[in-house]
Formats: C-alpha cells, structure tokens, sequence
C-alpha cells in the first residue's frame, strides 16, 4: 500500500458512518522510517483549499494521527459541514 493510500483510508476510517472527509485529496505522501516503527508523512488539501501535513501510524491494532501543520486552524464538523473554529485548548497535565 502507498503511503498516500494508508493515510487516506486511515483518516477515513475514523469518521462516524454519513460524514465526509475533512480533506479532499492527499497531494503528496511518503514513508519515514522501516518496519514496524515507520510513519506515513503527507500533505493534505483541505475542505476550505488550505493545506495540511499530517502523521499517520500504527501500534498493533490501532491507528493514530497527529497534524503537525494546518494552516486556516482547527476544524470541527457541524450543522452537517466542516467549518473551522478557534484551536482548541488543550487541557492542562492532570
């Protein structure tokens, strides 16, 4: 599978059931790493045109991810679209 494949399907399979994709295409995507430990790198276009890199792994049976750029700011899905809102914060160390 290429690197662009897994974080599309990856970031697909997160989604409830009847909403779309936050992106709309993986413009270009590459394999860091080898084995087990390796990561998918790759850029997005998102929703609104705006561009995204993101991180896409796996530990056994489940899957992460992590944004480490996304310009336009956080997003969130409401009222049956994606729209962006202010970054939310995040909760201090218990």
């Amino acid at each position: 599978m290429t690197a662009g494949a897994y974080i599309d399907a990856a970031l697909r399979d997160v989604l409830p059931e009847g909403v779309p994709a936050f992106f709309t295409a993986v413009e270009s995507a590459h394999w860091r790493g080898r084995g087990r430990g390796r990561i998918a790198v790759g850029r997005l276009r998102m929703f609104d045109g705006q561009p995204a890199t993101v991180e896409v792994w796996s530990s056994g049976f489940c899957t992460g991810h992590r944004f480490t750029e996304m310009a336009g700011g956080a997003a969130s899905y409401e009222g049956a679209r994606w729209v962006r809102v202010a970054d939310i914060e995040k909760a201090p160390p218990a």
